[in-house]
């Protein structure tokens, strides 16, 4: 398990889309309430493309695992190599 005494936790961060500006927006996870990621996490490969038929994807999932809150709800986190 990563908690808030593992060293690595504040560096951390977590993309939560993009800003009115088209920006990234990278958040550390402790700002959205992330107090642990459960370890091991799994393989999970997923292409995501925009349509069907495109040759390239646009993004692809590696590695899936669980969060827990500060409030103690779970929830998925991934791995996600996103293109372009």
């Amino acid at each position: 398990m990563i908690d808030e005494r593992d060293p690595a936790f504040a560096q951390l961060r977590i993309w939560t889309g993009r800003g009115g500006d088209g920006k990234d927006q990278l958040r550390s996870l402790q700002d959205v309430g992330i107090g642990a990621i459960l370890l091991p996490s799994v393989d999970a490969p997923l292409t995501l493309r925009a349509h069907s038929n495109d040759a390239d994807p646009q993004a692809q999932m590696r590695r899936a695992g669980v969060f827990v809150k500060e409030d103690g709800q779970a929830g998925m986190i991934s791995q996600l190599d996103v293109y372009g």
